[in-house]
């Protein structure tokens, strides 16, 4: 079997080599016909050619040829926002749209937007009459998958940036959320620390989830149980401003932490707020440790740990990664990134 692998493969790369852009392969019946061999056989040959960026399919039509001709190729890109998400004063989409914009230059790439809604149809619409190569996606949510691998099934090069997805044809490229908060919550073990308190683990929201793992992981590596009353879980919707105050003070009064994480920079000021409500200071009576980078206007800054997601990189790695596999140089791509740890002493600080 094989050996008839082999004569597929062979037969649809001759094809595809004197072909040309969007043309219609043989489908998978026909192939099975004329070689003799199970459906199973043809599909793995194709899976294949998918991988390596040269085939896509589109449900209901066929298989189709990708091949693009990129002398004085402009690309266009299209980005999908979400609503919380403010263009020009939100801190993650500035500095990934650093890297972005830098790469973007010399590829001569135009870009357009739109606010990621369940309005579908008017996305792919907008899309088709842009004549766009490739759709990027800023923290989809779960709900958003299926018509992103729809995009996919469609011929385009579909990218989500910091989320890491499973089970889709979906590429992405993202921070490793396990293995920071599996990193941050060791380091806070070797030092000593044995009751960590976790703040945010959000319905819905994945990477809240993921370094949720990372964070049960470390504790279980140290044979520390793990303790709800160190856990606050939040709802898909909730007023931040009231929740998370009284779920930082129902965690101290009764996990008794000496450390808090936070899975988000967005918690931090309702966190502190809620520490100071009952009256501890920060680093004498608890510490704290958030993911993402700590605005400068947060007064205890010097003293909060921080993990701090590459993003600027991420922007950078994005575009040369559409790129490729446009070109069909690369098959899917699933990159994960470490952030950077940097422990507050005092003023100064220790990165891991």
């Amino acid at each position: 079997m094989r050996i008839k692998y082999i004569e597929i493969e062979n037969y649809i790369k001759e094809i595809i080599k004197k072909g040309k852009d969007k043309e219609l392969l043989p489908s998978e019946k026909d192939l099975v016909k004329k070689f003799n061999v199970s459906r199973m056989t043809v599909r793995k040959v194709y899976d294949h050619f998918e991988k390596e960026g040269l085939i896509y399919r589109k449900k209901g039509k066929g298989t189709f040829i990708r091949k693009i001709n990129f002398k004085n190729k402009e690309f266009h890109f299209y980005y999908l926002i979400p609503h919380f998400l403010t263009y020009q004063h939100d801190p993650f989409y500035e500095e990934i749209f650093k890297g972005l914009i830098k790469k973007s230059i010399i590829y001569d790439i135009k870009s357009h937007f739109s606010n990621f809604n369940e309005d579908y149809y008017s996305i792919l619409n907008e899309i088709e009459k842009n004549e766009c190569d490739a759709v990027i996606s800023f923290l989809p949510e779960k709900i958003h998958y299926k018509f992103l691998e729809e995009l996919t099934d469609r011929g385009y090069a579909v990218f989500a940036i910091n989320r890491i997805i499973k089970n889709y044809n979906i590429n992405y490229i993202s921070t490793d959320h396990i293995g920071d908060s599996y990193r941050l919550t060791k380091e806070f073990l070797k030092r000593g620390k044995r009751n960590i308190g976790f703040i945010g683990v959000w319905e819905g929201h994945e990477f809240t989830e993921y370094r949720f793992e990372g964070y049960k992981k470390a504790l279980e590596e140290g044979k520390i149980k793990i303790d709800e009353k160190l856990i606050s879980y939040l709802p898909p919707s909730f007023p931040p401003d009231i929740m998370l105050p009284e779920k930082t003070i129902n965690l101290i009064k009764k996990g008794r932490p000496e450390v808090i994480i936070s899975t988000g920079g967005a918690f931090l000021p309702y966190i502190l707020k809620g520490i100071k409500e009952i009256g501890l200071k920060i680093p004498e009576d608890i510490e704290l440790a958030t993911f993402d980078k700590i605005p400068d206007d947060i007064k205890e800054k010097n003293f909060i740990h921080e993990v701090i997601q590459p993003l600027e990189k991420m922007g950078e790695l994005l575009i040369e990664n559409v790129i490729s596999v446009l070109k069909g140089e690369k098959g899917k791509v699933e990159i994960l990134l470490p952030s950077k740890i940097i422990f507050k002493e005092n003023k100064g600080g220790d990165v891991i």
